[in-house]
């Protein structure tokens, strides 16, 4: 259970979070707004077709790269592929996050990558954000 403030927040919150940081929101009020479209027991899981109607809802630009399957883990491809200073929202196996500097940001809260327990998952697919042609970060 992931705690914000006073309230609890059960379930998988990792999509709506990365949303959050990406569109540069409050958590709470993107999870009220997300949670609002839903029924009254969704718990914060979405998939990425979700998650992509979300942001082109919002005005944002953003492009996808997939991965085959068991092509690249996490770490390697934040050591080869990630740019300083670009954030990019990183499904992996089961999991939404944030890469950012070097850093992984979900609901766990922020941590160094070769410190971050699921840098050993494989890639599926990494969404690149633009916003009128310039990086957001």
């Amino acid at each position: 259970m992931i705690w914000h403030g006073s309230y609890p927040i059960p379930g998988p919150v990792c999509g709506p979070l990365a949303l959050a940081f990406v569109l540069q929101r409050p958590f709470p009020e993107v999870l009220v707004e997300l949670a609002d479209a839903r029924h009254t027991n969704w718990r914060g899981k979405m998939t990425g077709r979700e998650r992509d109607r979300y942001m082109i809802s919002k005005g944002f630009k953003f492009r996808h790269h997939f991965y085959r399957r068991n092509a690249v883990r996490l770490h390697q491809w934040a050591r080869m592929w990630a740019k300083p200073d670009v954030a990019y929202l990183v499904t992996i196996t089961g999991h939404v996050l944030i890469v950012w500097n070097g850093c992984c940001y979900d609901q766990s809260g922020v941590e160094v990558m070769h410190l971050y327990e699921w840098r050993n998952r494989y890639i599926v697919a990494v969404t690149h954000f633009r916003n009128n042609g310039h990086a957001l970060f």
